[in-house]
Order: structure tokens, then C-alpha cells, then sequence
């Protein structure tokens, strides 16, 4: 058994399996929907009731074969109702989880198989074909497909013969999911959820994202399906390709909100600027959705202008938070005064809201640790942004924080050194990003610390106010995205504009006289991360500037 799935021998019940919400939600709630995928016309739908039995056939196959609690399970598949499916009879088992983002690409998918050493796999038919390229999946004891059956697989279509399982009873700390951190900063990690951790996760999720039992919400993330799942709430699978997050089918989308009228929009950035824009530019008004939610990268005020434009009669939310701690802070959109686009526009950073309850945050500042902003340019610009948020210099710095529902650590170690910190004897997490709080108790983003980084012996990038320029830089409408970077002091400002002879560089310059900019670049293409096309790789960009 592999390290990252070993227990403690504790007491186990049924009720701590956290498979075991669905079946009691299918009891008292068989005919509700539980998740939608496809358009109205040629999609599916399956209820809570025909779910959980569907999870206890699949389960009982796995178990028929071989899977058994304690075991690691790989599931390779794409955002659908047999994705969920598949996590929920491998979670009714007491088996973990081994999932991976659809991008993750085969170098990431590698690393996990090794480190987690999974005994079984489920794959799609697409999944099939990608475990015969790589050694370390064709090394899989047992392989299950929900798709065509190849040779040495077991086929999960399932037959009326099927065997239903039962859930079985599991101790909390028996680790129900793992996942590769996106490695956006540095190398991937792994994250291991128990069955009391994921639970409790979910449940500050759907606290604190205006989650309603019995609502309707369109969504592209799956840890937030899962706690509509616990929630008693109808979940939409977008209809596109998730794993092509810069390639959104916006119009197949968009016809589908407005088919399954979802009350709910939650998703990255990107996919909801996307379908943003698909709407405006045809006309089209979704005043039936109630709430907006977007996150897992930066939120800029042009999509919040959007989102209220296309959505008039919805609450736009942002959500701060990362992958070890979700979430940490939220803000809407109508609660931004005047002042506070003011203070954007001057380089203030990008504001996200109040702390969560369950949460606790600490700034550790930039100004007091050696070799930061040493250069007398930085710093000026570091001064620029205090005095218009009216703080202290020693405000602003790497976020830390730490809860309940906050990783402490990642499997066997590997990355606690340079992620995880004791406190008053607590584990904090360093989120790798930089801000401040101001005098109102919000949280606001300057840039990003993890990025700050050597990119060879003679390169070091800084990254640390990067935020409060491209906030500025994108008020101009020509600007499709923008990247700020310094690279041995030097500092630049990379765009992407789709009409260079509206693009003013003088204008842009002019507001940017505080950050000391010594050039601006238009590029072709910006690299983004793969997960939510939302967040720069500003290694990548340092790398080929």
C-alpha cells in the first residue's frame, strides 16, 4: 500500500464516508435532479435517487474485481456524470481517489502514478488510449473503462447482473482524494483530503458561496459539483471541452444556460469572461441567473462590468482562494464604491473581499526580508500603492493563512519546507501571494511572490506588485491581457491587444508613471496556465522575453 493511503486503525462508521450524503439525500430527495450535462435537446440528466444506485453498481464491479478500501484508484476522465459516478463508488468503497486536472498533460499525470502508485484505474475511451502511451499506467494492476472494453480491461457498462455495494465504513482521517496542485509557481504537489477534511471543505464552500438546497448552478470546477452534490443542489456540466480552457465552446454554453436555466454561474475568469462576451456580442440578457461566482485566478473589473452587464439581476461575486485553501475571501461587485475603482485605476491592487470566518490570515511583509524589492524603483512603486490604499509600507507582503478547511501539508512532505509555516503552534499556509488589508479589514492583491523567483543564475524575476499595473493596464479597452515583469530590476509591461491602432502605449505609460516601467511589449500571446487559462506564467514569459 502506498504511504499516501496508509491510516490510522480509529473507529469507522458508515456516516463519516462521505459517499454516504448521496444516499441519504437520495432518500429524501429520489426525483431531484443531481447533475445535467449536454444541451436540453440531446443531453442527460440523472437523479439523485438513479445516482446512488448508480454509484452502488459501479462500486460493486470495482469491489467484484478487486478494489478494496485502503486501495488508490486513477480516474481519467473528462467533466461528466460518469466522472462523478466513478469518485463516488470509489469514495463508497473507502478506496482514494487519485483525479487529475484534464490539462495536466502526461509529465504531471507520470509524477502523481509514481508517487501514489494507484492499483486500479478508470478511464474513458479516450482515457484508454492515453494509458497505452505511458509505461507507469500500463503498469495499473486493474484497469476499468466506462467506455469500449479493450483487452485486459474491465468494462463498467453496466448490466442488470451488477451487484450493488455497500458503503462501507471508514475512519475520518482515511484519505478520500488526491490531487496534483497546478504548479504554476514551482513544482506540482500532492494533495491528500480525508474524509473529515473534504467534508469540511465542502462545507465551508457552500457557506460561503451562497449555496441554496434545491437551486440550479452551472459549473466548470469539480470540487464545487462535489459540494453541490452534498448540498442537495442540481449541478450543470458545461457543454464544451474542459481540458481546452482557452477554447470554450461560449455558444454551446450559453444555449445551454438558457435551456436548464441554471440560477447559478460559477467558474474561472476566463470561461465566464468567455461566455461574457459571447453574450453581448449577440444581445443576449441571462436575467433569470441570481448569482455569478468566479475565482481560481485574477479578477479584473472589466468582467465584473460584464458579468453585471450580461446578468443584471445577479449578485457578481469574486472568491479568493487557491487549491490548499478554498476559500479565503469574497467580494461582490456591488459592494465596490466609487473609491475603490479610484484607488484600482491608481495602482491600489485588486480588492477580494472580507476573510471568511474559518479562516485566519497573517501578512508576512515584503519589507522586512532580505533581498526583497532592493531595487530603489520597486520600492518607490511599493511607497505609490501604500499611499493610495493608505497603509503602512510594512502592509503589504505574502499572504499566509491558515483553518480548517486549509491543507497542512502535502503527501510525504514533499513541498512543506517552502509552503507551510508554525505559528503559536498551528500549520500556516503561504499562499505565494502578495497584498495587504486595509483599514476596512478587506483583503487586496498586489502580485504574486512564488513567481519571484531565480530563472537562472544571472536572472531574478519580481512579481510582487505585478497585479496593481495589469489592473491599470486593462482599464484600457484595447488591452486583451497583460503581464507585468521585472527581470534584474528592469521592469516591463507585455500586452496583448486585438486593435493595435486604438492601443495608446503613451496614455498607458502616463498612468504607469508610478511603477517605473521601462518598457512596454505587445506580444502575440501571453502563456497562461492550462487549468483556468487565467493565471500568467510569468516564469515562462521571464524565460522568453
Amino acid at each position: 500500500m502506498s504511504t499516501v493511503t496508509q491510516t490510522a486503525l480509529v473507529k469507522k462508521t458508515i456516516e463519516t464516508n462521505i459517499a454516504n450524503r448521496l444516499d441519504q439525500i437520495a432518500r429524501s430527495h429520489p426525483q431531484l435532479p443531481a447533475l445535467i450535462e449536454g444541451s436540453r435537446s440531446s443531453g442527460s440528466k440523472i437523479g439523485f435517487r438513479a445516482l446512488s444506485k448508480k454509484v452502488a453498481r459501479r462500486a460493486g464491479v470495482l469491489k467484484e474485481h478487486g478494489v478494496h478500501t485502503g486501495d488508490c484508484v486513477l480516474i481519467i476522465e473528462p467533466m461528466s456524470i460518469e466522472l462523478f459516478t466513478s469518485i463516488l463508488a470509489v469514495f463508497k468503497l473507502g478506496a482514494t481517489v487519485l483525479i487529475l486536472d484534464p490539462s495536466a498533460g502526461i509529465e504531471k499525470l507520470t509524477y502523481a502514478i509514481e508517487r501514489t502508485k494507484p492499483r486500479a484505474v478508470i478511464a474513458s475511451a479516450k482515457g484508454v488510449m492515453v494509458t497505452v502511451a505511458i509505461s507507469s499506467l500500463r503498469r495499473i494492476k486493474l484497469k476499468f473503462s466506462d467506455g469500449f472494453a479493450a483487452p485486459g480491461w474491465f468494462s463498467l457498462r453496466e448490466r442488470s447482473w451488477h451487484r450493488s455495494a455497500q458503503t462501507e465504513p471508514v475512519s475520518g482521517d482515511t484519505p478520500a482524494l488526491i490531487t496534483l496542485t497546478s504548479g504554476t509557481s514551482g513544482a506540482p504537489k500532492l494533495i491528500v483530503r480525508s474524509h473529515d477534511f473534504l467534508r469540511t471543505q465542502l462545507e465551508v464552500v457552500s457557506s460561503n458561496c451562497c449555496v441554496q438546497e434545491g437551486g440550479c448552478e452551472l459549473t466548470s470546477l469539480p470540487v464545487f459539483i462535489l459540494a453541490n452534490l452534498a448540498s442537495r443542489v442540481t449541478s450543470v456540466i458545461p457543454n464544451t471541452d474542459l481540458s481546452k480552457a482557452a477554447k470554450v465552446n461560449s455558444a454551446a454554453v450559453v444555449e445551454q444556460i438558457q435551456g436548464h436555466y441554471p440560477d447559478r454561474i460559477l467558474a474561472s475568469p476566463s470561461f465566464v469572461e468567455s461566455l461574457m462576451d459571447h453574450c453581448i456580442t449577440n444581445g443576449i440578457k441571462l436575467t433569470f441567473v441570481k448569482t455569478v461566482i468566479t475565482g481560481g485566478g485574477p479578477v479584473f473589473p472589466r468582467l465584473l462590468k460584464k458579468a453585471n452587464a450580461v446578468c443584471p439581476r445577479a449578485e457578481i461575486i469574486t472568491v479568493f482562494g487557491s487549491t490548499e485553501a478554498e476559500p479565503v475571501s469574497k467580494i461582490t461587485y456591488s459592494s465596490l464604491s466609487a473609491r475603490d475603482m479610484h484607488a484600482i485605476a491608481n495602482g491600489a491592487g485588486l480588492p477580494v473581499g472580507i476573510p471568511v470566518d474559518e479562516v485566519k490570515i497573517r501578512i508576512s511583509p515584503l519589507v522586512h526580508e532580505a533581498n526583497e524589492l532592493n531595487d530603489a524603483d520597486r520600492l518607490s512603486a511599493l511607497r505609490h500603492i501604500c499611499e493610495v490604499a493608505n497603509i503602512p509600507l510594512n502592509a503589504v507582503g505574502e499572504i499566509i493563512v491558515t483553518g480548517d478547511h486549509v491543507v497542512k501539508g502535502y503527501a510525504e512532505g514533499v513541498g512543506d519546507a517552502e509552503s507551510k509555516v508554525e505559528i503559536g503552534g498551528e500549520i500556516w499556509h503561504k499562499t505565494g501571494d502578495v497584498g495587504y488589508i486595509d483599514r476596512t479589514g478587506r483583503l487586496w492583491l498586489t502580485g504574486r511572490k512564488a513567481a519571484s523567483q531565480a530563472v537562472s543564475k544571472q536572472n531574478k524575476i519580481d512579481t510582487t506588485l505585478a497585479q496593481c499595473v495589469e489592473a491599470v493596464a486593462l482599464l484600457d479597452d484595447s488591452v486583451s491581457r497583460a503581464a507585468c515583469l521585472t527581470v534584474n530590476n528592469i521592469t516591463t509591461l507585455f500586452v496583448e491587444t486585438e486593435d493595435k491602432r486604438s492601443f495608446d502605449i503613451w496614455a498607458i505609460k502616463d498612468r504607469l508613471n508610478w511603477g517605473n516601467l521601462s518598457t512596454i511589449k505587445i506580444v502575440r500571446k501571453i502563456p497562461v496556465d492550462a487549468r483556468h487559462n487565467s493565471k500568467v506564467l510569468y516564469n515562462k514569459l521571464a524565460r522568453s522575453a
